[in-house]
């Protein structure tokens, strides 16, 4: 297996601009995709094409294997077309002029023709568009023109596939059906592949680890699950959109394995993250509160808060319901449980949080 592609201390500064640096591996394994992360403007589009040597990093390296791309000690820098990555831009970049079967041979120019036409058979059938060989860019759907993008940046065969918003040019509903077509290949193509976005069902539904920026840096990788629902600051936590976070501080450890905080006079139990005390921020997604109607009932082990509804607001299929239980929480239900529940402005609900779900961060952790 070869080494991994390793980005070590790449750093690019913008005259009066802001200062991106990326430490970051991408595994060997070709069934991984990468997740760049984060919200716009944190450099993640930078560190993309600092890799494909489009853009040149003031210091650092870049190395595939063991080959150096840029080395700005040993004064290296190798042109994008000596690095072999397949590059997919955010508007696609097709050739107008150009047929789709063109497009997607245009970077194998210096292959014999006979390979030429082959290599192109082969990456249209791949992507499942030989019969639009024939045609033009402006006589494709947005779907369309993504697998034919996508189909010129593999043609070539390249060592790493980089690709920046792959999905934002699409509409709603197209973006929702390429996404799982585009997952699908990414997993059947055995080489390592980095991708930008800022989407966070996106980086759910294509990555298998993530690494998220903020304020022009890295500030965690790892798994998608462990990430999105365990960040280690605050600054993760804000860029995967945790939603309810509070400041707390510990008071009990009531037995192996679990600790109680207190926001306000409301306590909550969590698990114990360990070597954690005074101090701490306690963070719950929305997604894993659950609400009934009515206040406090039986006890239970799960952590329930009685409060009073403060707003509701329909997102797409799912409803944001936000709760004053002494400090303020969000949920979120399908439109058919808010229905169900009744629930309204003013009305009291329990919500339920399960202890592994209260994730607690040392305060000024950063």
């Amino acid at each position: 297996m070869d080494a991994p592609l390793i980005l070590v201390q790449v750093e690019r500064t913008f005259p009066g601009g802001p200062r991106i640096e990326c430490e970051l591996e991408l595994p060997s394994d070709g069934a991984s995709v990468t997740v760049l992360f984060g919200p716009s403007g944190a450099g993640k589009t930078t560190i993309l094409r600092c890799v494909a040597g489009l853009e040149r990093p003031d210091r650092g390296t870049v190395r595939c294997g063991d080959e150096t791309w840029f080395d700005s000690e040993r004064g290296i820098d190798l042109p994008p077309q000596r690095r072999r990555t397949g590059l997919l831009f955010q508007d696609y970049a097709l050739f107008p002029h150009l047929t789709v079967a063109a497009n997607v041979g245009y970077g194998l120019g210096d292959r014999p023709e006979a390979e030429r036409r082959q290599r192109v058979a082969d990456t249209l059938a791949m992507l499942r568009i030989e019969g639009l060989a024939p045609r033009r860019p402006l006589q494709l759907s947005g779907g369309e023109r993504q697998r034919v993008a996508l189909g010129r940046a593999l043609a070539p065969q390249p060592r790493v596939l980089l690709l920046d918003e792959p999905l934002s040019a699409l509409d709603a509903p197209t973006r929702e059906a390429v996404r799982t077509d585009l997952r699908r290949l990414l997993a059947s193509l055995a080489r390592p592949t980095l991708l930008v976005t800022h989407d966070r069902i996106e980086a759910l539904a294509l990555g298998d680890r993530i690494a998220v920026m903020s304020g022009g840096r890295v500030r965690q990788v790892g798994p998608i699950e462990d990430v999105f629902s365990r960040p280690a600051d605050l600054e993760v936590a804000r860029a995967v959109g945790v939603e309810t976070v509070l400041n707390a501080h510990v008071v009990d450890r009531p037995s192996e394995g679990l600790i109680t905080v207190q926001i306000g006079a409301v306590p909550l139990t969590a698990v114990d993250p360990g070597h954690i005390d005074g101090q701490v921020l306690a963070c719950i997604r929305a997604e894993d509160v659950v609400l009934e109607r009515g206040p406090i009932g039986q006890v239970s082990a799960r952590n329930r808060l009685s409060g009073t509804v403060s707003s509701i607001t329909p997102e797409g299929p799912l409803v944001r319901v936000r709760l004053d239980c002494g400090f303020a929480i969000s949920a979120l239900v399908t439109r058919q449980a808010c229905r169900e529940l009744g629930i309204a402005e003013g009305e009291v609900l329990t919500a339920f949080v399960k202890t592994p779900s209260v994730h607690l961060i040392a305060r000024g952790s950063a």
